[in-house]
């Protein structure tokens, strides 16, 4: 077997802008099933009136995106929901189909 899986605690809080406009981040868990795997992403996001639209999520969505706000996709591990991981190569297509859903 591989090594254990570490704890990890990422701090988002920096990386969201604008505060006092829409302080709550919300937070998704999506899994996606490809090819008889299971992928678990986190999305964690801000959505309010007054908020910039999200035009690299506009870009995704086919449609008209009402989308105002930052949002930040993190891949779980497989073995452990709980538990942070490194996204792989093929895990970058999933989480824009996660994030378009």
């Amino acid at each position: 077997m591989g090594r254990p899986l570490a704890n990890r605690y990422p701090y988002t809080d920096v990386y969201f802008h604008a505060r006092q406009t829409q302080p709550y981040i919300h937070t998704s868990i999506v899994t996606i099933l490809d090819r008889q795997l299971k992928h678990h992403f986190i999305i964690l996001y801000r959505n309010h009136v007054r908020l910039p639209r999200n035009n690299s999520l506009a870009r995704l969505v086919k449609e008209d995106c009402q989308v105002r706000g930052e949002l930040i996709v993190m891949k779980l591990s497989s073995v452990n929901a709980k538990t942070i991981v490194n996204m792989r190569a093929g895990d970058t297509r999933l989480s824009d189909f996660a994030v378009a859903q």
